[in-house]
Parts: structure tokens; sequence; C-alpha cells
């Protein structure tokens, strides 16, 4: 819908306004936030987080009081174009995902996800059977050790 109206005011050569609110509550699902205007004026409800997610593009979700600049499209529709904290962030694109959220990251497409294909990758080398001349053996154990900081990082560090 809000697609439809950007193209339909770049149409009327109506002149674009903007406000800078406060985001008072934020609907995920919907995409949408109800911000406080700060020049004192009525709260605006429903305002556009992004303008098409369905199939694919980049969401910022502010923070609940934080700043954001809100523009208007019409008497009725507006959009947050810019914004002073984040919530989240999530990028699609062609089946890739990227997600940004409480400090950490999330990567992955509809075949694999990065973060639990490091903590195979890990799991396979602590328990790996090396092959010596003086038959099988195994990682020395502070190698094993090693392996499992570096995995404790990785979660640490991705969704």
């Amino acid at each position: 819908m809000i697609k439809e109206l950007i193209q339909q005011l770049a149409n009327t050569g109506q002149e674009l306004y903007a406000k800078v609110c406060e985001v008072t509550s934020v609907d995920e699902e919907a995409k949408t936030a109800d911000v406080s205007p700060l020049d004192g004026s009525s709260p605006i409800n429903d305002v556009y987080l992004v303008v098409d997610f369905e199939k694919g593009g980049f969401y910022l979700q502010p923070k609940v009081g934080s700043l954001v600049c809100v523009a208007f499209i019409n008497k009725e529709t507006a959009i947050v174009v810019g914004t002073s904290e984040l919530e989240k962030v999530v990028l699609t694109l062609g089946g890739f995902t990227l997600k940004i959220e409480d400090g950490k990251l999330q990567l992955k497409n509809e075949q694999a996800d990065f973060k639990t294909l490091l903590n195979d990758f890990l799991n396979e080398l602590k328990n790996a059977i090396i092959q010596t001349p003086a038959g099988p053996g195994n990682f020395a154990p502070n190698n094993v050790v090693k392996f499992e900081e570096i995995n404790n990082k990785i979660n640490a560090l991705w969704h």
C-alpha cells in the first residue's frame, strides 16, 4: 500500500513535509509505529517503518523512546525516514537474511544458517580422529578447550 501511495504522490506534485517525533510503541508484525511529535501536535498512529517488506528489503525498527523523522505522503499516511536509535535491523534479499538484534547477528539463507555451520564445524574438530603413523589420535586437550572457547564466542555473537 505505501509503495502505491508514494507512486501516486510523485504524480500529483504535492510536497512532502516531515516532523521529528518520539516513538511511543512499535508493532513489529505490522511494521508500524505510534509516535508523538515533538512540536506538541497530536500523536500519529500506524506510521509505516518500511515501504514493502513482503518481497524483501531493509527493515529498521526504532527503539521505543527514541527520535524519528516522519515524512507525510499525504494527510493520512506517514513513513519513518530517519531514526536516532535502533532496536533491530533486518535485511532480506533473494532468500538471504541478515538480522541484527540484542547485540547479536543472524546470517542465513533457505539452505543454511552461518552460526549452525560454525558450531557444527568446531564440534567436528573437537571430536575428530586424526590418523598418525602410530595409529588414530585426537587433538590435544588444550586444543579441544580452545575450540570450545571459540564456539562460546561464536554463540555470544550470533543469534
